[in-house]
């Protein structure tokens, strides 16, 4: 268990830490030892804490939890926010099954950190590193009675390590403008707005009193821009924790903030959100006068029928009377119904425990192709159940898991998004570096398929540009992705650079330069089907002649003042 007189984190994280195909499980502890579990098969796990140093790098003081290969060898490194007191911890795994603390890679100090996310903030094919920070200094607004009515806490500034490449990160935080200092208790790296750059979220707790939510765009320089007003995403709650994922199956990212009382669901409609949580059925606020205390949170497809369904971890924690919380507080499993709405399936999925529930996070811990669920509870006393695992017993439709291996990117391919057609419908995807509640759940990408019994086609778009596709992938399995430097984007070092994205079902032609190219359509054979010259712009251009090309794969040449890039694209109705 997590154990914390604070009542705050108790991190997952999921992922392979030794590279045997099964998914391992990290455990903050709070005041005690971090805990690190191998999965050896079966839902058995051996404690390897001890064996492979982590009990003694992180022996207590810890609150979340996220993963991330910093030095891009193939083994993911581990980094553990630290509570009051204490610094956050950057633990690089040597690959043997050992692990060595970094002690100089960063330094946030001793304020109190809770959740971290890792992202390619500047594409340069290194993994920075973004951590929230939670209240310095306790504040409260009293009645003429002497009882409190609202807040005036102090937090400590947000920060942003950019990674330098040789084990060591710079503090960036003023220079890229996010050294936000709202009580941050979920932070994640998401490309909000599909512009290809990896976007900050933050979910900030006291959001009514100190500040509010809020999104920080990327735009390719510094500093980012905070867009959560603009786009609406300035929710002024107690935001604890934040779930990604296309629930609408519209082809972009939704975003769930937990709350202590209401929950938002914010439907994407390209880069502006609206507040749907009522009418999704996914409030999750209160019951009778006590409201309900969110954490860990996540978009997964529990019964593999196509439709991402949605978790939530409830949990007490002492407040203020004028947030009075539920004692016995059950989680939540909220079952996608394919129609903008979810139904409570909380009771028939076994999944209702009422301990006080902090991070969770999911993965396929047994290879069945069904997602399982890790849950840390909190307390103060030896008397709280343990963490929880869940194991997926559905009866559940055909799936696709899908592994991505960056190489001009980083190594995990944080950021990438992965988007699959199955019967004319699309489902889109992100890898990101941690988000939930101080927890990062499984990077393998999973969807399910339903009755289908292969997936028309994936799309992968990888950090650097570089797009992928298969096409007719066969349900049932897992495959790996491995960006292709030679595909999508070969002119990296060249005076152009294009890449071809698909958008509203079809093909467009991204630009890095404005000018007049000439264009060739081959076939695969190298039969010129179509030429002409058209006008670009840097962004997207539309593409001449694809209405009268058939469906399948084509070769674009692209020429531009002498210098030639020949780029493969997919034009055809399941894109």
């Amino acid at each position: 268990m997590h154990l914390s007189n604070e009542f705050i984190g108790g991190g997952v994280a999921i992922f392979d830490f030794n590279n045997d195909g099964l998914q391992d499980i990290y455990l903050t502890g709070g005041d005690l030892p971090d805990k690190l579990l191998k999965n050896v098969g079966n839902f058995q796990f051996q404690d390897v804490s001890a064996s492979s140093g982590i009990a003694s790098i992180v022996n207590e003081g810890s609150v979340g939890v996220t993963t991330g290969d910093i030095d891009n060898d193939g083994y993911r490194d581990v980094l553990v926010t630290g509570d009051r007191n204490y610094s956050s911890k950057l633990i690089r795994n040597n690959g043997n099954g050992t692990f060595t603390e970094l002690v100089s890679a960063i330094n946030d100090g001793d304020d109190w950190k809770s959740a971290a996310s890792f992202g390619d903030i500047d594409q340069d094919g290194f993994l920075d590193v973004y951590i929230g920070s939670y209240v310095d200094h306790v504040g409260f607004i009293l009645d003429n009675n002497n009882q409190i009515i609202g807040f005036e806490h102090k937090c400590s500034p947000n920060h942003l390590y950019q990674n330098n490449g040789d084990l060591s990160f710079s503090d960036v935080s003023e220079q890229y403008g996010v050294a936000d200092t709202g009580c941050a208790l979920a932070v994640a790296f998401t490309d909000f707005d599909f512009d290809y750059d990896p976007d900050l979220i933050l979910a900030n707790d006291f959001g009514q009193w100190v500040l509010p939510s809020t999104v920080f765009e990327n735009q390719g320089q510094t500093p980012m821009l905070d867009v959560g007003q603009q786009v609406g995403m300035d929710m002024q709650i107690y935001g604890m924790g934040i779930a990604i994922g296309d629930y609408d199956r519209d082809s972009d990212l939704d975003y769930y903030q937990t709350n202590l009382g209401r929950n938002v669901l914010s439907n994407n409609q390209q880069g502006v959100f609206t507040d749907v949580t009522t009418a999704a059925n996914v409030e999750n606020d209160s019951v009778g006068q006590l409201l309900v205390t969110s954490w860990g949170t996540f978009f997964f497809d529990a019964d593999n029928d196509g439709w991402p369904d949605l978790f939530v971890g409830n949990g007490q924690i002492d407040a203020a009377d004028i947030i009075a919380n539920v004692l016995q507080d059950s989680n939540k499993l909220y079952l996608n119904n394919g129609d903008n709405t979810f139904s409570d399936i909380t009771a028939t999925a076994n999944v209702g425990s009422v301990q006080r529930a902090r991070g969770a996070a999911y993965g396929d811990l047994n290879n069945d192709g069904k997602l399982d669920i890790v849950v840390q509870n909190v307390h103060e006393y030896f008397d709280s159940t343990n963490v929880e695992i869940y194991a997926n017993i559905s009866v559940s439709g055909n799936w696709l898991g899908v592994k991505l291996r960056g190489v001009l990117s980083n190594r995990d391919a944080f950021g990438s998004r992965v988007r699959v057609v199955v019967d004319g419908v699309s489902t889109v995807a992100e890898v990101d570096g941690g988000s939930s509640h101080a927890s990062q759940n499984s990077s393998i990408v999973h969807f399910g398929l339903g009755t289908s019994t292969m997936a028309d086609s994936v799309i992968v778009t990888f950090p650097s540009g570089i797009e992928q596709y298969l096409v007719d992938v066969t349900a049932n399995q897992t495959v790996t992705v491995v960006e292709d430097v030679a595909v999508g984007i070969a002119g990296y070092q060249t005076e152009i650079e294009f890449s071809i994205r698909y958008a509203s079902q079809k093909a467009l032609l991204k630009s890095a330069i404005s000018g007049q190219v000439k264009v060739q359509f081959l076939d695969v054979s190298g039969k010129l089907i179509y030429e002409g010259t058209i006008e670009v712009v840097k962004g997207l251009n539309p593409l001449p002649e694809l209405e009268m090309l058939a469906s399948g794969t084509y070769l674009l040449r692209l020429d531009f003042n002498g210098t030639t890039q020949t780029l493969r694209l997919l034009n055809g109705a399941r894109f």
